[in-house]
């Protein structure tokens, strides 16, 4: 399950808006950037390798309807 992020811990968050040719009528691509900062810690005891993957969700940028 991804972590959910509130929108005030994203820093520069920037956005363009790009007017497209899109199919189904789409005509605006909204490109999205920002900065999130966390705190990474990892600890081995062995040789053993490990790796693990998380997914983080935030909404952001202008209410689509």
């Amino acid at each position: 399950m991804a972590v959910k992020i509130s929108s005030n811990q994203i820093q520069n968050i920037q956005q363009i808006e790009v007017v497209v040719t899109g199919p189904d009528e789409a005509n605006r691509l909204f490109i999205i950037d920002g900065q999130f900062d966390s705190q990474l810690t990892a600890f081995s005891q062995g040789a053993s390798v490990t790796s693990q993957k998380e997914t983080f969700t935030i909404l952001v940028g202008a209410s689509l309807h």
